[in-house]
This record gives C-alpha cells, sequence and structure tokens, in this order.
C-alpha cells in the first residue's frame, strides 16, 4: 500500500511546484494538497495520512497548532515543518509536535529522501497500537539527578555552558532531544552533528535556556517511580557501553567524526527501553517477568509481549528525530548484528562488541539478558582477533568508570572518559 502524504501551504503557487517536483513520486505515494490548516484536518479526516509536511507561517492556524491538533486526533502521523521562516519564538513553539524542520527551498532530492526514510522507518512497528504511541512521543525523561543540575546549571548568573554540555551529554533522553533539535534547518548545519557536546555549543546558551525552560523539551523522571531502579539501572548501562563502544572504535583507529558517532548509538543504543520503562511499563514489566521465569533472551521475549524489540523501537524514534543513519543502524541491530543489510565496521560493530564485553566484565551493569557476540560477523569482518585487545582496553576505561561513580559527579565521568578516548 502506497503511503499518503499531505503537503499544507497558504500560498498556491508553492502547493502547485511541489506537485510538479514530485510528479515522479506519484507511482510510489499518494500525495494530498491543502492551502490551510482546517482544510488539512478535513482531508485527514476523510483519508489518515502517513506523512504531513506543513509551513510554519500560515493565517488562522498556523503550522505549530495544525501539527499540535494532528498530534492529538491521528499520532500515528509523521510531522514535518517545511518553512522559510526563521522566527526562534516559532521554533520554541513547533519544537514539541514537530519531528523535524526542513528549510524553503528545499531540492527535490532531499525532500524525496528525506520523506522515503520517514516512510520506510514504519516497517518497523508493525502494530498500529504501538505505532501510535511511539509516534506522539514529545520528550524521553531524563535522570532527575541530571535533570535539576542541568536546570540549576542554566539559570546561574554565571552558567557555563560547557558545564551544562557535559551533563546533557551524560543522558540518553536528553542527548536524543539536543541531536533532534540541532538538526532543524533553523540552524543551518552543513552536516549531521552526533556529539551533544558539540550540539549545545552550537545552539548556544540563549537558544539553550529558551529550548529548556521555555519549550521545556527536557522533562525528569519520577523519583518515586517503581521503576526508578530500573532507570538508574539502564543510565548506568548506556554510559558504560557509550564509553566501551567508543574505546574499541579508537583502538581501530576511528576518526573524530565516528569515535563521535559510536559514543552516541552507544549512550542510546537502548532508548527504546526508556520507551517501554516510561510509556509502556506494564508491558515491560510482563516481558522481563516471562524473560527470568523462561530463561528467554530479551529479544525473545520483548517479541512474545509486544511483538516487537526495544531495538526497533528506539531505531524508529530516533529515525523520526533525524539522527543520522549510521545511529539508526547501531539502534536496530546492536544486539543482531548479521540482520543489519550493510555489514561493515561501524558503530554498530563497536556497541555491539562493547554490549558483551561489558557484561562480561560488569555484570552488575547488565540491564538484560546476556547478550551473545556474534562471531560469525566479526570473522567476516575478519576482527574476531581483536577481542583480547578490546576486553583489555575496556576492562581499563570501566575500571575507570567504575571508580568515578563512586560519588562523583555524572559530567566529571563524561569529561574524563572524553578525555581518555
Amino acid at each position: 500500500m502506497k503511503p499518503h502524504i499531505l503537503f499544507v501551504d497558504d500560498e498556491p503557487n508553492l502547493l502547485d511546484g511541489l506537485r510538479r517536483m514530485l510528479r515522479p513520486m506519484r507511482q510510489d505515494w499518494d500525495m494530498h494538497f491543502a492551502e490551510s490548516g482546517p482544510d488539512a484536518l478535513q482531508i485527514i479526516d476523510q483519508q489518515p495520512c502517513d506523512v504531513v509536511v506543513s509551513d510554519m507561517r500560515m493565517p488562522g492556524m498556523d503550522g505549530s497548532q495544525l501539527l499540535h491538533k494532528i498530534r492529538q486526533y491521528s499520532p500515528e502521523t509523521i510531522r514535518f515543518i517545511l518553512s522559510g521562516h526563521s522566527d526562534p519564538s516559532m521554533i520554541l513553539r513547533a519544537v514539541g509536535p514537530t519531528h523535524q524542520f526542513l528549510a524553503k527551498p528545499c531540492n527535490a532530492a532531499e525532500l524525496k529522501g528525506t520523506l522515503t526514510r520517514a516512510c520506510r522507518l514504519r516497517h518497523l512497528l508493525p502494530d498500529p497500537q504501538l505505532l501510535r504511541l511511539v509516534t506522539s512521543i514529545e520528550h524521553l525523561p531524563s535522570m532527575p539527578s541530571l535533570y535539576h543540575q542541568v536546570i540549576g546549571a542554566i539559570q546561574e548568573p554565571l552558567a557555563d555552558l560547557e558545564t551544562i554540555a557535559e551533563l546533557i551529554a551524560c543522558d540518553m533522553g536528553m542527548t536524543a532531544k539536543i541531536l533532534q533539535i540541532v538538526h532543524s534547518a533553523f540552524f543551518g548545519l552543513q552536516r549531521q552533528l552526533s556529539n551533544p557536546i558539540q550540539a549545545v555549543e552550537t545552539l548556544g546558551f540563549e537558544t539553550l535556556q529558551a529550548i529548556v525552560i521555555k519549550a521545556q523539551v527536557f522533562v525528569a523522571a519520577e523519583d518515586q517511580t517503581p521503576h526508578a531502579k530500573a532507570l538508574q539501572a539502564l543510565w548506568a548501562h548506556s554510559l558504560a557501553i557509550a564509553t566501551c563502544a567508543r574505546e574499541i572504535m579508537a583502538v581501530e583507529g576511528g576518526d573524530s567524526v565516528e569515535l563521535n558517532d559510536t559514543f552516541s548509538a552507544g549512550l542510546l543504543h537502548d532508548v527504546g527501553t526508556l520507551v517501554l520503562i516510561s510509556h509502556l511499563p506494564t508491558l515491560y514489566d510482563r516481558s522481563r517477568e516471562l524473560m527470568a521465569a523462561k530463561h528467554l533472551s530479551v529479544c525473545r521475549a520483548e517479541r512474545d509481549v509486544l511483538g516487537v524489540t526495544h531495538a526497533a523501537i528506539g531505531a524508529y524514534l530516533m529515525g523520526l528525530w533525524g539522527l543520522s543513519d549510521v545511529i539508526i543502524d547501531a539502534l536496530a541491530y546492536h544486539l543482531q548484528p548479521s540482520a543489519c543489510p550493510t555489514p561493515a565496521w561501524s558503530p554498530l560493530a563497536a556497541v555491539h562488541i562493547a554490549e558483551a564485553l561489558v557484561h562480561e566484565l560488569l555484570p552488575h551493569l547488565t540491564v538484560a539478558s546476556a547478550p551473545r557476540l556474534d562471531r560469525d560477523y566479526l570473522e567476516t569482518l575478519d576482527l574476531w582477533e581483536h577481542l583480547p585487545i578490546w576486553r583489555e582496553h575496556c576492562q581499563h576505561v570501566l575500571q575507570q568508570h567504575a571508580s568515578a561513580t563512586e560519588g562523583r559527579q555524572p559530567f566529571q565521568i563524561y569529561h574524563e572518559v572524553a578525555a581518555h578516548a
């Protein structure tokens, strides 16, 4: 079935231009066009749409208001802003309901590629209810201690951007949101950033303060939630995986871009688990109970309960938020790298290896069943013989990590790990 894509703009000439530009895609997409927010909602009422691409500044109902309503009435719809306006206040209002921002003029190849990628993501979540829930997510919870430190640091009269950035870089929820925002066309980046510290520096203090305090893009997990310990374990596990994965990439001679991609892929590799704990806690508990009772792998237990794994959930959401393909591959295939259609040395391989080594070296940080290292995959890459040196390097950085966590601040841990790598 062809996906339905709706374009909304109050300027008829621009809609006509989109029709002409996208005419070759008629065999792949069913396209609809609306000149106002109310017209768009009427179309969606008659024909649910997989993707909506809206202008921002329109009379009556603007793009932000429209996407808020679409999120409410059609939560499974993927939502884009395509606009030539860069008013910061508009961006702040739209940052919640918008998955990605695109800039006018947008060339045909970029627009087709972005929409095609978004439509392909949907196969990761075949269950309609799960698709609706994950597509509607605007925020991911952060560790309360980190969240309050970030808020406090931003409100300090002499706030230090580097300290704030290092705090954000220790938390998967805040890192994911910052990377989504910084890739907005509003900021005009020529390349994708995967380093959360660089992302914060690109935004600058005033923009960061606005999106954190005014737009409230970060939210803290509840301190008293029944899953507080699970969240704490998930945070520690993810930081350890990020640390080891980047160390492994460094051993293999990775450049700065590969090191940054690998650290963020490691930090976010279990973001799907964060989604389950925060949005589907009952199903999360059921999968863990089944895993323990029947001695199943985490993937098997999650498939039995949810039909998909946390890896697919995380890859889908981060793909919607515009993170790079190398990170999405790492999230989707870190437990089964041989399933990746493009086998190669990459952050995916480093995260997969790190997952197994962290379990071996620090089993108390493992948040699921013991992962199996895919020997066939590593032999295909002619890297299996590197395992002893990876183990040695990971043991060294994990010893630093374990000692650093004793009464230390998370950003100090990150700073020391980053300096080592």
